[in-house]
């Protein structure tokens, strides 16, 4: 293990000289190895260690059990340790997300704080049985060439000096420096899926091929060379298909070979907050080729409009108002306003004889079920229109009709008890839409200032 690690940590320049490290230390055979390791080599390489214990409170006396070895540990050889106690169940409830999700969040967070400065480094003990995990976990759930790598050996100021050893390697290496550990219970369990494959699909894997562990590095590092490779390639491309101010150049794109498309689309669009998936891949492609707005998460839309292509973040606009609505001139936006007028001398043939344009503005006023009231559009907003089969979202209708986002909030709508019954330029919901039995006509008019 020794000669393995050493060897990692030089080819990737891991520990430059005069490095603050601060070691996740866990207490199990991987981190122990790991701090081990660097405390060995401190003065050779010239580092300044310090470990860090978190203490997720999730398994009781375990817990405790694992905290008092990592500080026994420490003390011994004198080596600085900072430990955070912090309440994983909890907070994992509070934020929303997965116990191990938010623990690993929370892990990454309290090594950064300690490593302050750019020049310190974050050092974890993940190996080669980790990576493979890794692997095979990303082919479970569906991935592409970067799920492949399955783990970099230096991602930032993160450093994997162990990430090429074998977990053999490792508790070799503890038994023969007589160095103890502990074991977390839970990494027995096989209702994790990481568990299971740990200790069913590996050693399958490995019946079949005795060297798959190796199989999976080579495949690791064969990934990343060419990530790297079409990464670089990636922005090559988009520098030459950039406009002005980020837009790309949208027939620039569609020459593109689909693979690049695809790596564009998802540099584009992996820093959103609502993530990057493969269903939003998909339908920012297919908005990019028919053209239009598609909006792919609470206030981000991506245009293709124009000849061009541009992620657009939109504030979301707080309703200027929800009223009562009255006949006669209402107020509505700035350089606009809203005059609704009820008729009772019209004939349905004047509509027929017009067309369904005029149809667009005009309600049948005996079937608006309770009061109106007149507003902004909302989120979840729906309407059935004539010819639909059932209610369409108004996100849907507006994106179809390439509506630039930036007007969609100054659109009008009216509703009654049942919900919105009239889109401004979409027309009257099918329901109180006029016929030959209509009695009372509600016209609606736009008159722009």
């Amino acid at each position: 293990m020794r000669h393995n690690a050493e060897a990692t940590a030089e080819q990737f320049g891991m520990f430059p000289s005069g490095s603050h490290v601060v070691v996740g230390f866990s207490g199990g055979a991987d981190s122990v190895a790991l701090l081990a390791f660097l405390y060995e080599k401190q003065h050779e390489w010239d580092l300044t260690l310090t470990a860090c214990h978190i203490n997720h409170q999730l398994r009781g006396e375990e817990s405790e059990r694992d905290e008092r070895f990592c500080r026994d540990f420490c003390k011994e050889r004198g080596i600085a340790l900072t430990v955070f106690r912090e309440d994983i169940a909890q907070g994992a409830q509070e934020a929303g997300q997965s116990i191990e999700e938010y623990a690993r969040n929370v892990r990454y967070a309290r090594f950064s704080q300690l490593a302050s400065l750019n020049t310190d480094r974050i050092a974890t003990a993940h190996n080669l049985n980790d990576l493979a995990e890794t692997q095979l976990f990303h082919l479970v759930r569906g991935t592409g060439l970067r799920g492949l790598i399955g783990i970099p050996p230096v991602r930032g100021r993160i450093v994997r000096p162990l990430l090429y050893c074998t977990r053999e390697q490792i508790e070799c290496y503890c038994r023969e420096n007589g160095l103890s550990y502990v074991t977390d219970s839970t990494n027995l369990d096989d209702l994790y899926t990481r568990n299971d494959i740990r200790h069913n699909l590996i050693p399958k894997m490995q019946s079949i091929n005795p060297s798959f562990l190796q199989s999976a590095r080579r495949l690791s590092r064969q990934a990343m060379l060419e990530e790297d490779y079409l990464e670089r390639e990636m922005l090559f491309h988009m520098q030459k298909i950039t406009a002005k101010d980020g837009q790309w150049e949208r027939n620039g794109f569609l020459n593109l070979h689909p693979a690049m498309q695809h790596r564009m689309l998802t540099f584009l669009l992996r820093g959103l907050p609502c993530g990057c998936s493969a269903k939003k891949l998909e339908e920012s492609q297919q908005i990019i080729e028919r053209e239009g707005i598609l909006q792919l998460c609470k206030g981000w839309y991506l245009s293709a409009q124009g000849g061009v292509i541009e992620l657009k973040e939109q504030k979301i606009v707080q309703p200027y108002f929800e009223h009562p609505l009255k006949t006669g001139l209402t107020a509505l936006f700035p350089g606009k306003k809203l005059k609704v007028s009820i008729e009772d001398k019209i004939k349905y043939k004047n509509f027929e004889n017009n067309g369904t344009e005029v149809l667009k503005n005009a309600i049948d006023y005996d079937r608006i079920r309770g009061s109106l009231t007149v507003r902004q559009k909302k989120p979840g907003d729906s309407i059935e229109l004539f010819g639909f089969s059932k209610p369409k979202p108004f996100k849907k209708i507006l994106n179809e009709a390439k509506i630039p986002v930036e007007q969609r909030a100054r659109m009008a709508v009216i509703c009654d008890e049942k919900g919105p019954l009239w889109l401004e330029g979409f027309g009257t919901r099918s329901d109180v839409r006029p016929n030959q039995e209509t009695v009372h006509f509600m016209m609606i008019q736009i008159i722009k200032e």
